[in-house]
């Protein structure tokens, strides 16, 4: 039956649809949550249709229904249509997402919609008045590429009006149908085929939500961009939140570097960031572009050690600056200075081409003759972090052996514990809400624990592995005979290898710096505390200092925040949203991208993977290391488990013989780290505390890339 139907239709190729019995209703959306499968013929017909109703069975469709009740009294049928050979397609809203209820917004393409739910092309945008039918506004992007009877076909030319405005007429007018019909917005699929416009899907908006109208559409936006990648967890307070926000835009971009990589997609939701997948192909074709200029890397790398430098010299102004005898319109311009330098020092922590560099440097290795197996080896040798600079995450450990091995040949340390506080204190979470600093007594606890290793030891094997990290690229050069331009690229790589983890010192060293002082001025002025200020961004700070906002209303937004935020970057616009409306969100979002990934990692293989950042094969018990109380559990010997490792850490990775990360790349704090202590490294495994439990007996293979459990502990 199905196969003579499917003749019936007098066609090559159909589109097969899920259609549940409340997917896409007027209480919940199911947006995303069940699969469609494009371009099917008549030979793959039956699978395609198996495969759709066995898409309600899958993970994200079982979170979301399970979080609406809707698991076990859910069913689906399947909707097999004609495929629309689309010239022209995309998205449309019945109301503004962001400003405007009696305004349509439409985004369209060229070729067929798929490009533009993946979210791997920037649609036009056009905006309708829906009691005039005016088209108030039309933003025009340029296409690279679109897909033609499911081929992608390169058109960098293409900057062209993608639907014409007698199209976006006829379309507004059947959105204006629709909604009429449903009687709430809706959210639109559309496609036209030879000057016919259909109408592929009409999604109701839910209403039974605790969030408005707008935050709905935003959220449908969200979810319908698809291959969200969830990054990692920052629990950074609101202030630096909001600097961050800012060195993503082209304007301070450009006005620091003199160009730009703003940031084009992402998600910050109460601390979890996201990104797409396709934007990292957006800022390889922009540095592409810049890197026709053969002098750019090497610019680049110039400039951010001017920024660094700069960021210094500030934060040694603000250490000698005494600001209680400034008046208030001083202390305003003292403020502005303070915001524009943290903001200068943040957008090279947001422009970091290393992993570009990375990988011209193996595209210029292999051009120049070498096979795979010799570039790996090249790669490994010589992609280390020279010393350039203090590093403050190496030296304080390296420090602190030091006063160990005084207190163990008897010489009294009060005074450079004194000093080690003073110097490294600012370390334990400084863009964090709470102001924390580490303690005499903690400090005191690790020396205990140090003077019982070999300490001296552990010192020359540090200075040994820096020496050789900064001959190593001489020593490759030599052993490889590597030619001028390869040796200069790989200085460039080392350069941004450094610069990874400088520029975010210096960073969190101003924040903390400025908290400590300038900050501290700020709070007798407009009597608030520490916690609530960090918890504002800069205009209502200048606000209360103006005194053109009162102190309850800042208040009022400061608790909105602490409740929840969330910053959606959308195609190079920003959104925030607060307090229940942006939790709201991070659950949604939290269960599309990061709770089905997890879930999806428990269940693989028995066998962790990840890269490996120092070799070496170690077994020991597995601890989990979630927050800074953990580091307590961790013994000599152990090894520690963290989603990242942070200097909050140190302590318990002093005493561990291997280090594994959920996230991070060969040069993140646990990396760097492990060859200073020379203990096995594995990063980015993306699930090893999920899988791994607290007391599990494991092998780390950090040759291999692998960890085991061997015994599980009682769970």
């Amino acid at each position: 039956m199905i196969i003579n139907n499917f003749k019936k239709l007098n066609c090559q190729y159909v589109a097969v649809r899920s259609s549940a019995t409340t997917e896409d209703g007027k209480e919940n959306a199911w947006a995303g949550q069940l699969d469609t499968f494009l371009y099917i013929d008549e030979k793959n017909i039956i699978s395609a249709i198996k495969n759709a109703w066995k898409s309600l069975y899958g993970l994200r469709a079982l979170y979301y229904g399970k979080k609406n009740n809707q698991v076990l009294n859910n069913s689906i049928s399947v909707v097999v249509q004609k495929m629309i050979n689309s010239t022209s397609s995309g998205i449309a809203f019945s109301i503004n997402p962001t400003n405007n209820k009696n305004n349509i917004v439409i985004e369209a393409i060229d070729g067929q919609g798929e490009a533009i739910v993946s979210g791997a092309v920037t649609p036009d945008t056009y905006e309708v008045n829906k009691e005039n039918l005016n088209i108030i506004s039309k933003t025009i992007n340029k296409q690279k590429f679109k897909i033609i009877e499911n081929l992608k076909t390169i058109d960098d030319n293409n900057s062209s009006q993608k639907l014409s405005d007698d199209k976006i007429i006829e379309l507004s007018k059947v959105i204006i149908e629709i909604e009429n019909k449903y009687g709430y917005p809706v959210d639109v699929e559309w496609a036209i085929e030879d000057d016919i416009l259909y109408i592929l899907q009409a999604r109701p908006i839910t209403t039974n939500k605790p969030i408005s109208k707008d935050t709905e559409i935003l959220l449908n936006k969200v979810i319908d961009k698809k291959n969200w990648e969830f990054l990692w967890l920052r629990e950074f307070c609101w202030f630096v939140e909001n600097t961050e926000v800012y060195a993503t835009t082209k304007e301070y971009q450009n006005k620091f570097l003199g160009f730009d990589i703003a940031t084009k997609n992402r998600l910050c939701i109460n601390g979890d960031e996201y990104t797409l997948a396709y934007d990292s192909d957006y800022e390889n074709d922009k540095l592409n572009e810049y890197c026709k200029d053969k002098s750019f890397l090497k610019d680049f790398v110039k400039k951010d050690f001017e920024i660094e430098k700069d960021t210094i010299d500030y934060i040694e102004y603000l250490q000698n600056k005494d600001f209680s005898s400034l008046k208030d319109n001083e202390l305003i311009d003292e403020f502005k200075a303070f915001n524009e330098a943290y903001i200068k020092s943040f957008v090279p922590c947001v422009i970091i081409p290393e992993d570009y560099v990375h990988n011209k440097v193996i595209e210029q290795l292999k051009k120049v003759g070498f096979d795979d197996k010799t570039v790996t080896e090249i790669i490994s040798e010589v992609a280390k972090c020279p010393n350039h600079d203090k590093i403050y995450y190496n030296d304080e450990p390296l420090d602190l052996l030091k006063i160990a091995l005084k207190k163990k040949n008897g010489v009294n340390i009060d005074e450079d514990i004194k000093e080690h506080i003073k110097e490294y204190g600012w370390l334990k979470d400084p863009c964090i809400v709470e102001d924390v600093s580490f303690t005499e007594e903690e400090y005191n606890d690790r020396i205990n624990t140090l003077i019982n290793l070999d300490v001296e030891r552990r010192i020359d094997e540090i200075y040994q592995v820096r020496k050789e990290n900064d001959e190593s690229i001489n020593t490759a050069k030599e052993k490889y005979c590597l030619d001028a331009e390869t040796i200069d690229l790989i200085g460039v790589l080392r350069d941004f290898t450094f610069l990874h983890t400088y520029t975010a010192q210096n960073t969190d060293h101003l924040f903390h710096t400025g908290r400590h002082t300038l900050f501290k001025e700020i709070e007798k002025r407009i009597n608030i505390g520490d916690n609530d200020i960090v918890s504002m961004g800069d205009k209502e700070i200048i606000e209360l200092l103006s005194k053109t906002i009162d102190r309850e209303t800042a208040l009022k937004h400061v608790q909105d925040r602490k409740k929840g935020f969330a910053i959606v970057w959308l195609d190079s616009k920003v959104y925030f949203v607060y307090g229940t409306e942006a939790n709201f969100i991070a659950n949604e979002v939290s269960n599309l991208y990061k709770i089905v990934k997890e879930e999806y990692e428990e269940t693989d293989s028995s066998v962790i993977k990840g890269n490996v950042a120092n070799p070496g094969k170690v077994k020991g018990i597995a601890r989990i290391l979630d927050e800074y109380e953990d580091v307590k559990k961790v013994n000599i010997g152990d090894i520690i488990i963290a989603s990242m490792t942070t200097p909050i850490f140190v302590s318990a990775m002093e005493k561990a013989s291997a280090f594994v990360t959920d996230e991070g790349g060969i040069t993140c704090h646990a990396a760097i780290i492990s060859r200073e202590f020379g203990v096995p490294c594995i990063v980015g495994t993306i699930c090893a505390t999920k899988k791994i439990k607290d007391g599990d007996y494991i092998e780390v293979d950090a040759y291999k890339g692998e960890i085991r459990i061997i015994n599980e502990s009682k769970r």
